[in-house]
């Protein structure tokens, strides 16, 4: 009787499992690697769009405290979350408020804008009045940010600043 003889050119089925074992366990680990990262982006991108909404409400605030001719409301040491600002004869007066959650900016007599966006929130506004040889508002407000309905894309920071009447 002949026997054939053994051919060990094949892999086997335990070799098979490892493999698969292996690349099985590479896959998930690059997998969670990118989904890792894809939060780390959500995050900073929400942080960013706050700091954004932050420096363009404070630059608003700065130009119209800055020409204004004087500040109406609040007066002298008293806080509010409401701004009143005497506009140069040709404007009209701008007010500064809160509504629902938003912060909006008015031409009285005119129309109003929002100065936030549908994502972020406006919350502990407060502007507080002092005077010396010049008008000076301190400003301080909270803006939380929201990215979908989880917990971990939401930022909340409190922001200060204070400007000068010419």
């Amino acid at each position: 009787m002949n026997r054939a003889p053994k051919n060990n050119k094949g892999i086997t089925l335990v070799e098979v499992i490892v493999y698969i074992a292996v690349f099985s366990v590479s896959i998930t680990a690059l997998v969670s690697y990118i989904l890792m990262i894809n939060v780390v982006n959500i995050k900073n991108n929400v942080i960013s769009n706050l700091e954004n909404e932050s420096r363009f409400i404070f630059s608003v605030l700065e130009k119209n405290i800055i020409n204004s001719e004087n500040i109406i409301y609040p007066t002298e040491n008293i806080a509010s979350s409401t701004l009143i600002l005497d506009m140069p004869e040709a404007n009209p007066n701008l007010k500064f408020y809160i509504d629902n959650r938003k912060f909006y900016v008015e031409e009285i007599g005119a129309s109003s804008y929002a100065l936030t966006s549908d994502r972020i929130d406006i919350n502990q506004l407060e502007f507080f009045a002092s005077v010396s040889d010049k008008t000076n508002i301190k400003i301080s407000f909270t803006l939380e940010a929201r990215n979908g309905t989880s917990k971990e894309f939401e930022y909340t920071k409190k922001y200060y600043n204070s400007f000068t009447t010419r």
